[in-house]
């Protein structure tokens, strides 16, 4: 009869030891962000792209050792971009929805041909590469200055009421320019060219007796 009450007991003891472990939180491990994912690979890969959007950066990341053609940073809290920090042989840029503000200038980056800054609070935009394709819509333009060459496929520099109609860009040497929402409707025009036009209508009047 002992051995029973024992046996009862010792069962009754494993019962509630299992249920107060049952009853214990499990640990969830924690997930990884995608920048974190990244650093986890070797950096002599090479990756035709990747996805680092809605990852909170606030700081603009070290790839400056990986391989990656085209570069998702959009949806970030970033506030400047850092040429020196790009993967090699980055082509294609996002960093639209971030903080860009003020003034950004891109050089140094002879692979990228297309770049997106939109949706951000920019004020100057000032663009040394070589792009085929720049959307720089949705920000406080007010100059955007330009390397205009043949390659010059797509440009959307939409609305940014504060842009003006003479540009530091010659608009007639790209293939499609999206300009909703800018200067009033009026249409843009290359501003070295006009001074040079209204330089020759002076010289024009001066030589016609207009001014004395």
């Amino acid at each position: 009869m002992l051995r029973g009450f024992i046996n009862i007991t010792l069962a009754l003891l494993l019962l509630l030891f299992s249920c107060k472990r049952e009853r214990e939180p499990q640990l969830v491990p924690e997930e990884l962000t995608k920048l974190e994912r990244l650093y986890r690979i070797r950096p002599d890969s090479v990756m035709r792209s990747y996805d680092l959007s809605n990852d909170s950066l606030t700081e603009f990341p070290d790839l400056s050792r990986y391989v990656i053609s085209s570069l998702d940073l959009s949806h970030n809290l970033l506030d400047t971009i850092i040429p020196e920090r790009l993967p090699l042989g980055i082509e294609r840029l996002n960093v639209s929805n971030n903080r860009l503000k003020e003034t950004l200038k891109i050089y140094d980056i002879p692979t990228l041909e297309e770049l997106d800054v939109s949706h951000n609070q920019l004020n100057v935009l000032v663009v040394g590469e070589k792009l085929r394709r720049l959307v720089a819509s949705h920000n406080h333009l007010e100059i955007v200055s330009l390397n205009i060459h043949h390659n010059v496929e797509y440009l959307d520099i939409s609305y940014n009421p504060e842009l003006y109609w003479q540009v530091d860009f010659n608009p007639r040497k790209v293939d499609t320019i999206r300009r909703d929402g800018t200067a009033n409707g009026i249409p843009f025009y290359f501003k070295i060219c006009f001074d040079k036009d209204l330089y020759r209508l002076i010289k024009r009047g001066i030589a016609a007796g207009l001014y004395k």
